[in-house]
């Protein structure tokens, strides 16, 4: 399988190579390509430089003034990044091929969950009914990826667009501004053909599913977040940590592999979303074999 990873803007982190050097350990026959406008060499993945692949509509998109009164550059580049994608897809010749961001750490290959990426376009993990991540996605359609990519320009010009997709919110209650996570799940749940478009991944147990799918929410519960929150750490408006604070899921790692169970199911996790950029430990963590919050199933 091929893995597409974009880092765009700033030197590129530590982090980076652990996802990489993740993907190589559990996925060892996957070809790893990475986009950046930074200088990056690493023996395990093939750089594209942004400058070499990006198209007229993702430079557009990038000068936007969409973000111009927002300091948080990170708003700006994954937004960027879906541009990029597509671009780094059609340089490639790629149809099909799993993205996640760059602060992950895989956790299973591509072969345990293959049967669950069926779906004709873009599956992704969602947080919320309002927040879909880019913990894991696969794409499987080029033109869908066009079509997203024509939708989230539309966004970048036009402040009616931004308030249809996030509709959820309510009104008077729509972030000031918002970003590709709320926009995805926007998609999905209102604009024109947006379950066409999107699928979601399964990211709690059920008795059909024997790997599951983290958005961000067990690799925050396991390794906490870069917000000086520590392991144990979990939100309720995450779908995830509302049942883990609920005690009807429990998360822990077992001879280097991260489960979650609940009444229903014990299910490996595929990919862990590390907030904490904490990477080394994980990786630490899966070729040691360790264990961790193994006290919640005892």
């Amino acid at each position: 399988m091929h893995y597409l990873l974009v880092h765009l803007n700033s030197n590129i982190p530590s982090y980076v190579d652990d996802c990489i050097s993740s993907i190589k350990i559990v996925d060892p026959s996957s070809e790893i390509y990475l986009c950046t406008d930074q200088e990056y060499s690493n023996s395990n993945c093939n750089v594209l430089s942004l400058s070499s692949i990006i198209s007229s509509q993702t430079n557009d998109a990038i000068n936007s003034s969409f973000y111009k009164n927002d300091s948080n550059m990170l708003w700006k580049t994954s937004m960027w990044r879906i541009f990029a994608l597509r671009d780094m897809a059609n340089f490639l010749g790629l149809c099909n091929y799993v993205h996640f961001d760059s602060d992950v750490i895989l956790m299973q290959p591509f072969d345990s969950v293959k049967d669950q990426l069926t779906f004709d376009g873009l599956s992704i993990t969602p947080c919320s009914e309002r927040e879909f991540v880019f913990g894991y996605s696969f794409f499987s359609n080029p033109d869908k990826h066009n079509f997203l990519c024509d939708i989230l320009f539309s966004v970048l010009e036009d402040t009616e667009t931004q308030n249809k997709l996030c509709h959820r919110w309510g009104k008077g209650n729509i972030p000031p501004m918002v970003n590709e996570m709320q926009l995805m799940a926007g998609i999905y749940d209102y604009a024109d053909q947006g379950k066409n478009l999107i699928s979601i991944l399964n990211t709690i147990p059920t008795e059909t599913t024997n790997v599951i799918f983290d958005p961000s929410s067990y690799g925050q519960h396991l390794f906490g977040t870069c917000n000086a929150q520590g392991p144990g750490y979990a939100e309720r408006h995450h779908w995830i940590g509302d049942k883990i604070l609920d005690g009807d899921l429990k998360v822990y790692i077992k001879d280097g592999v991260a489960f979650a169970q609940n009444e229903n199911k014990k299910a490996k996790i595929a990919n862990l979303h590390i907030h904490s950029k904490n990477t080394s430990e994980v990786l630490d963590t899966i070729l040691n074999k360790k264990n961790l919050f193994m006290e919640s199933v005892s």
